[in-house]
């Protein structure tokens, strides 16, 4: 379940990078905490 649930959140992360990275560079910073 563990690992399960930090695969998503992963994913996830990954997602929301590519699209504050291309919304805003150099914000990109801010989502590892998400």
């Amino acid at each position: 379940m563990r690992h399960r649930y930090f695969v998503r959140t992963q994913y996830g992360v990954i997602k929301i990078k590519s699209l504050s990275y291309n919304l805003q560079p150099g914000e990109w910073k801010e989502v590892d905490f998400v």
